[in-house]
């Protein structure tokens, strides 16, 4: 019985240091693509995630509101103070691309990553991700489907086996001619306490209706 007793109160400090080790905070990245620049900042608390997208005069243009949990998606407009059901039931295509975890390693912004190349040779494009070796961000994989965008960083992400939990600190989309496309680049990341209130929609905003 003490045996016993011993083995659920170790299983029990297992569960609760995982949910403890799981990422909370902000995250700030860069989207380069070929014409212009775009900020995000991502908060993470649990399974809610909010996106804030800025113009490139650093002005708040526009936010959304993901809970993975209820696959639910939120768009705020802070100029207009409308919000609006931003849910994608759309069905993904598969595209089965080719994966490779190569032996490269980087430190980035205090994190070890090891390199993933994404190869579609049915769409001509290359993906590589700089992935963080630590796996405690289960937000992201469920966040990605909840969204179910069509930007490929976004679909091939889903598509690679043996990355759940992790996040990805850089990711490059290019042609099969080597020409870059597109270039998601985490500049900030800091793990913090994010208050609920963020999470949910101001009581001055009105639902917008199509």
């Amino acid at each position: 019985m003490k045996k016993t007793a011993i083995l659920l109160t170790g299983l029990m400090i297992g569960a609760v240091s995982f949910v403890q080790a799981q990422f909370e905070g902000v995250i700030k990245f860069k989207k380069h693509k070929t014409t212009e620049t775009i900020d995000y900042t991502y908060h993470i608390k649990g399974d809610q995630v909010r996106i804030d997208e800025f113009d490139r005069d650093g002005k708040l243009k526009g936010i959304m509101l993901i809970n993975s949990t209820k696959n639910e998606v939120v768009a705020l407009s802070p100029d207009r103070k409308l919000y609006m059901d931003a849910t994608n039931s759309r069905v993904p295509a598969k595209v089965n691309p080719k994966v490779t975890k190569t032996s490269k390693k980087e430190k980035i912004n205090g994190y070890m990553c090891s390199e993933w190349l994404v190869v579609s040779e049915q769409e001509g494009i290359f993906v590589t991700y700089q992935v963080i070796d630590d796996a405690k961000f289960s937000f992201f994989k469920p966040m990605l489907e909840t969204l179910n965008r069509k930007d490929r960083l976004s679909k091939y992400w889903l598509e690679v086996p043996g990355i759940e939990n992790r996040f990805t600190m850089v990711g490059v989309e290019k042609y099969a001619d080597g020409k870059q496309k597109v270039k998601l680049e985490v500049v900030e990341m800091t793990e913090k306490s994010v208050d609920a209130s963020l999470f949910k929609i101001p009581s001055d905003y009105v639902k917008f209706e199509k």
